[in-house]
């Protein structure tokens, strides 16, 4: 079946689709990818239960998290902390890997690993809310940051992590003199 189809048996079904976390493009309409489908057949489904997965040790490529890192400018989007105040760098999965999100860079944000833990496998509008409210930030303006930042093409940051990788030595060297850059 194909997103519209499964969108409407799920309305049918009485089912809320806007609590269903579904990707969006930049218009507002449901992304027609085969992870909104999936959410879509499992809330038909009545399947609430978390995929069986696990993520294991290494779920992504030190490059690519940096890449991420660095198209986020290694700063929390929910804290608005950065490395540079001291942080833990950590991706938050904006569907939660739980809920059938992917570790595809349209899924993932740079987050501190305080607000990362905070958040655990909530629903991102729910977890922005609470953020907002307690650092007093405007919860629409963070999520249209969220939505604009998932949607960058990845290719040029991965360039430059590479460069940054190469010239320090390791992904690490180049966490800890960003770090250290400005402490």
């Amino acid at each position: 079946m194909k997103l519209a189809e499964l969108i409407a048996t799920a309305v049918a079904k009485g089912i809320d689709v806007k609590a269903l976390e579904l990707k969006r493009t930049k218009k507002g309409e449901f992304s027609k990818t085969r992870q909104n489908e999936k959410i879509v057949e499992r809330a038909i489904s009545g399947d609430t239960a978390p995929p069986k997965r696990s993520q294991g040790m290494n779920w992504i490529r030190k490059d690519k998290r940096l890449s991420i890192y660095i198209r986020d400018g290694f700063a929390c989007p929910y804290c608005g902390s950065t490395i540079e105040d001291g942080i833990t760098l950590s991706l938050d999965h904006i569907i939660p890997y739980s809920h059938g999100g992917s570790n595809n860079e349209g899924n993932l944000i740079t987050c501190c690993g305080k607000c990362n833990s905070a958040r655990q496998d909530r629903p991102l509008g729910e977890f922005v809310e609470k953020a907002a409210g307690f650092y007093e930030f405007d919860a629409e303006k963070m999520m249209r940051y969220i939505e604009g930042q998932t949607q960058k093409k990845l290719a040029p940051f991965r360039k430059e992590a590479k460069e940054m990788i190469a010239r320090r030595g390791s992904y690490t060297a180049v966490l800890e003199n960003r770090r250290n850059k400005m402490m």
